[in-house]
């Protein structure tokens, strides 16, 4: 998010508490003055969220220098913003009334170590490259918490690259080759790991015999399965599962059935576009179930390869140890830290976190 500063008086923090740190966060938050060309807002026209989607694919994640950027798919994006809109809300910053400035807030479900949370999950905050040096970011998360509080949210949850002194978890990236050809060739993968690992990182012909795409009928299983053991996860309610996994948004969802729906995964498209117009297009692994994950695994590569993705993204997060060692996956250097806001936890080992953010 923004400077160590900025986070100096706000109730977050480590502890064995395992509880919200401050029961009044409206003293924690500031009043900010913004010049007469500033405004903040919230989408209310579909030009507003076209507006927001080129923000995030021009200004979300990208090289310092804008030669490598990770864009989402616009349906994704727009599915997105609109989806469950009673559970979540948006701040928008404009400049001469052109959208530079975006953070999303959303109401969900989180068991943290053992107590079941409404918390706000603040996601896609993003300013435009131009505009930084004006605190536009805090200014959005303190208006998204002020928008939190008014839904009765006290604790809120986010992940992100810079490191903060809170942080209470991290997982790292694990990157699956699937068109070892086209990597090789755009210099993303050595030619060495290429030519003396062809076997490692071959794929299957097809599929298990019982894995298809997830049905309505099939919600209530996934959702069994999806009930975690991890300290902290999230829990989900047939109404968010349906929304998540069913509709045409670009998350991809697969059951395997043997008698009865016994596994389950799912992923979606985050692809990542050079600077001379060359893209490599990447799967990332969401949320899964399964009692043999290697199987699991081959069986999502054998679908992604069926599609056209070039590339299976992983995190070492929640139960990913048991394929990430064996199944062709290489480490990356990217991470990702987690950090709660108004509720203090001890440091979390990743193995035990099953909450993923897009």
């Amino acid at each position: 998010m923004d400077s160590h500063n900025f986070w100096k008086d706000k109730p977050v923090g480590l502890g064995h508490e395992n509880s919200p740190i401050s029961v009044n966060i409206l003293s924690h938050l500031k009043a900010y003055e913004l010049s007469k060309d500033y405004t903040i807002d919230y989408i209310q026209s579909e030009d507003d969220v076209s507006q927001v989607i080129n923000l995030i694919d021009e200004h979300y994640i990208c090289s310092t220098d804008g030669s490598v950027k990770l864009l989402y798919p616009s349906k994704f994006l727009k599915w997105y913003i609109y989806y469950d809109t009673q559970n979540s809300d948006n701040v928008i910053i404009k400049h001469l009334n052109k959208i530079i400035g975006f953070v999303h807030g959303k109401t969900f479900l989180l068991n943290m170590n053992g107590k079941v949370l409404n918390v706000l999950g603040i996601n896609f905050l993003c300013v435009h490259r131009n505009h930084r040096k004006m605190q536009l970011a805090n200014i959005m998360i303190e208006e998204i918490t002020k928008k939190g509080l008014i839904r009765g949210l006290q604790v809120g949850i986010f992940t992100g690259s810079k490191e903060l002194p809170f942080k209470f978890s991290d997982v790292r990236f694990y990157h699956r080759p699937i068109n070892l050809r086209k990597l090789v060739d755009m210099d993303y993968l050595s030619k060495k790991i290429f030519f003396n690992n062809l076997l490692y990182f071959e794929i299957k012909k097809k599929e298990r015999r019982g894995t298809r795409r997830m049905v309505q009928q099939d919600l209530e299983e996934v959702q069994r399965l999806l009930k975690s053991e991890q300290k902290i996860h999230e829990v989900f309610t047939l109404d968010q599962l349906q929304s998540l996994f069913l509709m045409d948004n670009k998350i991809y969802s697969y059951v395997y059935e043997n008698r009865s729906v016994k596994e389950f995964f799912s992923f979606y498209e985050l692809n990542t576009l050079f600077k001379d117009g060359s893209r490599i297009k990447t799967a990332h692994l969401y949320y899964w179930s399964s009692d043999n994950p290697a199987l699991m695994i081959e069986d999502c590569l054998v679908i992604c390869k069926r599609l056209g993705y070039d590339l299976l993204n992983s995190t070492n997060i929640s139960n990913n140890y048991k394929f990430l060692n064996g199944c062709g996956f290489l480490p990356g250097t990217g991470k990702i830290n987690y950090y709660l806001y108004n509720y203090k936890s001890d440091v979390v080992e990743r193995e035990e976190i099953n909450y993923i953010m897009f």
